[in-house]
């Protein structure tokens, strides 16, 4: 049954999509979708599609809002083809439909779903270019990863520049683009390494590997011995690394050639941080933390800063205070022995 058609802009063309409706049992799921290759990639062996993609955090709730409005409140997109409709956008959405269905078998509005029909000529690039413009740029925004992978299809398999990237999601630069392509085959490699071991654990990693990405020591160490990166995924793999907190002090440990011995040698997060506190106080001291980076920013001055300084008696006085407060607390310290004593 044709209602009308509508005009959608996607990548600076204008579409004619008909809005209809179409029986349920006619639509496939889209499995070269970048979000479900993904979550198939790591589900537990012998799940089916639908079972997936209802696990998906959201998914059920997805589903109780549809079954309460009596029906969806958004049009998936779909493409004719075959004799068939592929679920070009909206899958969760037709998952969550033939989840009814099964449940109310009785209940016709379980039995079609209301569309917006995409033209046979629609191409892969154009899809590619829907799913961003709703999914990743869009209200209905996925998962950081599940963004990455959209990117990194259309990067990689369908000849988008990392600066056409960037062009159409406004908030990320092209350093940001890049970031993402970085992270995503970082993680790629953590869920097939050592012939999948770790597949079924890659939910919710997909922070740690970002937060790898923003330490310097680690990227460096990536940069030049590309082993580093399969050490690193065994290390998440096995727990040694358990979480983002746990990256940013396998950086600090990395800083310290003790620390890193111990580390290598199979020392816990917490035996090679004690290490390193013996040596660097910052580590455990919010004073001698904020004392460095005090001193840091004090030798990156400017002369104009300088300058600014010298001409502002208020500023001056209050460099005076903490000078006096520093040495103050030298004094009450005392040398070690007397410490000690």
């Amino acid at each position: 049954m044709t209602d009308l058609y509508e005009k959608v802009m996607i990548g600076n063309e204008d579409v004619n999509v008909e809005l209809t409706e179409i029986a349920l049992d006619l639509i496939d799921l889209d499995q070269n979708n970048p979000r479900i290759k993904y979550r198939m990639l790591i589900a537990p062996t012998g799940k089916t599609l639908d079972d997936v993609l209802m696990d998906i955090p959201g998914v059920p709730e997805l589903k109780k809002d549809i079954h309460l409005n009596g029906g969806i409140r958004e049009r998936p997109f779909v493409q004719a083809t075959n004799g068939r409709f592929l679920a070009v956008e909206g899958n969760c959405r037709i998952v969550c439909l033939r989840s009814l269905a099964r449940e109310y078998v009785a209940d016709a509005r379980w039995k079609s779903v209301r569309v917006r029909l995409l033209p046979e000529h629609f191409s892969e690039r154009q899809k590619s270019i829907l799913l961003s413009d709703l999914h990743v740029s869009g209200k209905i925004r996925w998962q950081p990863h599940e963004q990455a992978g959209h990117i990194y299809r259309m990067h990689k398999e369908q000849g988008f520049t990392i600066t056409d990237i960037a062009t159409m999601e406004r908030e990320k630069n092209k350093q940001k683009v890049q970031r993402l392509l970085d992270v995503y085959e970082f993680l790629n490699r953590f869920l097939a390494i050592d012939n999948g071991k770790y597949r079924e654990h890659g939910e919710g990693k997909w922070s740690t590997f970002q937060q790898f990405f923003t330490q310097s020591v680690l990227r460096q160490k990536f940069e030049k011995d590309a082993e580093f990166g399969n050490e690193f995924c065994r290390w998440v793999g096995d727990r040694r690394i358990p979480d983002t907190e746990s990256v940013r002090q396998l950086a600090t440990i990395a800083g310290h050639d003790d620390a890193w011995m111990c580390w290598k040698q199979g020392g816990s997060i917490d035996d090679c941080m004690k290490i390193v506190e013996a040596v660097d106080p910052a580590q455990k001291s919010r004073l001698f933390k904020t004392l460095i980076t005090a001193s840091k920013e004090i030798d990156n001055l400017s002369n104009k800063e300088m300058q600014e300084i010298a001409g502002e008696p208020a500023w001056r006085q209050k460099l005076q205070e903490h000078r006096d407060a520093v040495e103050t607390l030298i004094q009450r310290i005392g040398s070690p022995r007397q410490a000690a004593e």
